[in-house]
Order: C-alpha cells, then structure tokens, then sequence
C-alpha cells in the first residue's frame, strides 16, 4: 500500500492563455504621420489599417500593407465615419443603407489593394466616434456585422468588450473578437467608462496589462478585480510612452502574442 503523503504532486502548469496586441498603422493623411507606429510593430501581432475614412490615403495604405507582409502581420481593415477633418471623432447618424455602404467601401478598398501584395484582410475594427457607438449600442453594432456578412462572412469584428458585441456573437454569422484597451477606465462590469479620462500613467497601464496576460482578470476604476473574456489587447500609439509601454506587455508573454484570427479558430466559428 502506498501512503497518500508520499505520492508527488505534479505542480499546477500555468494556463496557456491566447491573445493578440494589437495597433494601428498608417493613421495619417498626406504628409502628417505618426513617428510611433513603426517603432510598435515588432511588439505585436496585428495591424489596423486606416481605409480612408478618418485617416488613411492610397499611398499610407499600400505602405502599411508592405510593412505588415515585411513582418508577418496580420491586418484588419480600421474603419471610421468619413470625416478627415475631425480625425473620426465626431458621432455621426447615418441610415442603415449608409452604414452598410460605408463599410463596404472601406473594407473593399483594403481588400482590394491587399490582393496586389497577395495578402488578405483578417477583421474590421471601427475607429473612434465609430468604435464608441458600436460598443454601446446593439443595433448599430448588428448592422455592421450584416454588412461584413454581405462583404465576406470570414471577417472578424473586433470591438469593445460588453454586451453589444455578445449580440452580434448570438444573432449574426460573424465571429467577434472582444478588446480591452490598457489606457481606458473600466466599470465593476467590465465596460468602458467613455466620459472618464484615459490612464496617462504607465505603472497602472503595465499593471493592467500583468493582470490581463497572467490571470484574465481586468482591474476597475474601483481597483476590483474582473475576470473578462477576451481575444486582443490594444496599444495605443499615440502616448508619449507608447513604445515602452508596448515593449513591456509584450515582454509579458511567454512565447508570442497570436493574430486574432488564429486565437478564434475552433471558437466561435460559423453556423
């Protein structure tokens, strides 16, 4: 007989956990350009190109596009309301017909000069005014997945964590990647608090992003712990220290952050 005490237990192996970083590349227009984008992408997995609504020009495109096959990337279209001027931050209230046109256009361009280099495009991720409405109102984010459902049903929408997107999960063909930023501040329910300014400290930001990759946990306005379902983590690139604070979550991972598209194989697939 064997004494219990004497059998070995085999520690606890920690838990592979999935998660794409991802960033934009390309936001600009003519000759204003952000120094910091190049600087980010050997930290992370994914890139969201501008398609000429609130950034992004034929030339800013195609050289995104080069960069992203020089480093493997993987690319999703970053959609935005047409509005240069205001960097897509104003809200916009377009029809149903519009909205569906308007993305259309912008993930076709893409797609299109994506071809040339022989590559493809993996998601659609909104940008700004688009981005916040989409997270807070369901049927705005429904009506952009029946339009990525039209365009090519492989697409993955990437949007904020929270229950709009859990709608387009249950009542669309379209598979979602939810998103947690490491600069915003979050509810004790996981939801972007949009009227609170963003986290300029990077401590907090790298704390943040420790607790995300370690243990899925998202720390709140409120410092409480919430446990979050997630599939990609955004760096900003617009922050003074928007490269250090990439380095250092990417340092985080133990092997390499993976492109969203891989995390959602097997997960969440189509009917």
């Amino acid at each position: 007989m064997i004494k219990l005490s004497t059998i070995k237990k085999e520690p606890p192996q920690p838990k592979t956990i999935y998660v794409d970083l991802n960033c934009d590349l390309g936001e600009g227009f003519g000759i204003y350009q952000n120094s910091n984008e190049e600087k980010i992408l050997k930290y992370v997995s994914s890139v969201n190109i501008p398609c000429g609504g609130h950034a992004g020009d034929p030339v800013k495109i195609m050289n995104a596009l080069q960069l992203a096959k020089s480093r493997l990337l993987s690319v999703g279209a970053h959609i935005g309301y047409p509005d240069v001027a205001g960097f897509g931050y104003r809200e916009m209230n377009l029809s149903y017909d519009e909205l569906q046109a308007m993305v259309f256009y912008q993930v076709g361009a893409l797609q299109t000069m994506a071809k040339a280099y022989k590559m493809h495009v993996d998601y659609v991720r909104p940008h700004g005014a688009l981005y916040k409405q989409m997270s807070t109102d369901a049927a705005l984010a429904i009506s952009i997945a029946k339009a990525l459902e039209t365009l090519d049903s492989w697409l993955i929408l990437v949007g904020a964590a929270g229950e709009a997107l859990d709608h387009v999960k249950n009542e669309t063909r379209i598979r979602v990647a939810p998103e947690i930023h490491l600069n915003k501040q979050y509810s004790i329910n996981g939801e972007i608090l949009w009227d609170e300014p963003v986290l300029t400290e990077k401590d907090k930001m790298i704390n943040r992003a420790t607790r995300l990759i370690k243990e899925q946990k998202l720390i709140t306005k409120e410092d409480s712990l919430k446990e979050v379902d997630f599939k990609t983590i955004h760096l900003s690139t617009l922050d003074s220290e928007s490269v250090e604070l990439a380095r250092e979550t990417r340092g985080l991972f133990p092997e390499k952050p993976l492109p969203v598209a891989v995390n959602l194989v097997g997960d969440n697939a189509l009917y």
